[in-house]
């Protein structure tokens, strides 16, 4: 899936009324974000930010500055998050 389906996709379920999450750094300006998403950092991502967020997407990048895409997941199953998980990353070579 390139960037732009990736883009038109996420763009498509910006109707969607299910809340979506970004872990990301809050210096980066990431494309994917709207102004209905909510952004938390790794360290902010707690049982109390999810139950009170209830996200039914949770996006975050392969790679990051302190966590990457393994460290998160890791979180979220320790958080007992079962919902729909996507990990951003940069074009990768074969």
């Amino acid at each position: 899936m390139t960037q732009l389906q990736i883009k038109s996709k996420l763009a498509s379920q910006d109707a969607d009324p299910q809340p979506r999450l970004f872990i990301i750094e809050q210096t980066i300006e990431c494309p994917l974000v709207t102004a209905n998403d909510t952004r938390l950092t790794f360290e902010a991502l707690t049982r109390e930010a999810l139950l009170a967020l209830v996200p039914a997407t949770v996006m975050f990048p392969l790679f990051g500055k302190a966590d990457d895409a393994t460290a998160v997941l890791a979180r979220l199953t320790e958080l007992g998050y079962q919902g729909r998980c996507i990990v951003v990353s940069p074009k990768l070579p074969r």
